[in-house]
């Protein structure tokens, strides 16, 4: 459901490592584990499937299972590279079966019908230009009862952005206004 333009990555090896370095192994974007808790704050994930649309590079499956007690945590990616980034960090955590990795192209997702009790997602959204269509298949991919729970970071609050947001709004250049 995530847009690439012309088939070319828009996290190649440089800009995982890149953002990574910002924000921490396994993760592509601002918040870490801290953010993904506030995501999940409230639910029990102990023995649950698990989702994640939009997964990065592998940070934050590997702390649905090994925090959260998910019992198994499937990455949904359109990007080849960091797919290849989340495998090599799940393969060096030896999490075994309680982790795996789908990369698919735009489209509906490659699932069956009821197959989560939790899709999770984390700074992906945005990247998501039909979102009635993704919300869909989302609701499609939950079991009955299932949960749908996320964040994106690209969003207005009352509060002053973070230390760490101002740092990299200034980086990239970005403005608000």
């Amino acid at each position: 459901m995530i847009e690439t333009a012309d088939d070319e990555p828009e996290y190649d090896d440089t800009a995982i490592r890149f953002l990574e370095a910002l924000w921490g192994e396994g993760y592509l974007s601002p918040g870490g584990p801290e953010e993904v808790d506030r995501v999940v704050e409230g639910l029990s994930l102990k023995g649950k499937t698990v989702l994640d649309i939009g997964c990065g590079a592998g940070g934050i499956r590997l702390h649905l299972v090994k925090r959260h007690g998910a019992a198994h945590a499937t990455g949904f990616d359109v990007e080849g590279p960091v797919i290849e980034a989340a495998r090599q960090r799940a393969a060096a955590r030896a999490v075994g079966e309680r982790v795996s990795f789908v990369q698919a192209p735009p489209g509906p997702l490659p699932f069956a019908d009821a197959s989560f009790d939790v899709v999770f997602s984390k700074d992906a959204l945005l990247h998501v230009p039909d979102k009635e269509a993704l919300f869909a298949e989302i609701f499609r991919v939950l079991k009955p009862g299932g949960v749908f729970a996320a964040s994106n970071w690209m969003i207005a609050h009352d509060g002053e952005p973070s230390p760490d947001m101002k740092a990299y709004v200034a980086a990239e250049g970005l403005s608000f206004t």
